[in-house]
């Protein structure tokens, strides 16, 4: 049964091109590299001439499609997970979306923390300035 990827009525499914954009600017210039490194993950050796198949312009000329099980493999021998949210569910890419929300909260909390800790250091330096110049005073 052959499945398509783009459905003419608002689709839920995926883009072919948009797929195949996303695999061809992931291995441009880097198909033996990427091979390598998905050949070390998967256990199978991936020929690099297997990426010109998926990343073909034209639908019709495209004889392979992406295997699936490959898609984790794929996105750690690049070093992006592009491939990986694009294919994801719509549930899916909020939960990574909110879950990046919280992360870059905690850091920016983080850092508001040290900011802090450096203003409080400051003061107390201040504070033990005065407080020795005080006693100065009071001696003479």
């Amino acid at each position: 049964m052959n499945v398509p990827f783009k459905q003419e009525n608002g689709g839920t499914l995926f883009d072919e091109n948009q797929l195949s954009d996303i695999i061809r600017r992931a291995v441009r210039r880097r198909r033996h590299i990427i091979a390598q490194r998905m050949t070390k993950i998967l256990g199978r050796h991936i020929k690099p001439n297997i990426f010109a198949e998926f990343c073909r312009k034209s639908p019709g000329r495209r004889s392979t499609r992406f295997p699936a099980p490959w898609v984790r493999a794929f996105c750690e021998a690049v070093g992006s997970d592009e491939l990986w949210v694009y294919i994801a569910p719509e549930s899916s890419r909020r939960a990574l979306s909110a879950s990046a929300g919280i992360i870059e909260s905690r850091e920016a909390v983080s850092r508001a923390q040290e900011a802090l800790g450096r203003v409080q250091a400051e003061l107390a330096k201040l504070a033990e300035g005065k407080l020795q110049k005080k006693a100065k005073e009071t001696k003479q």
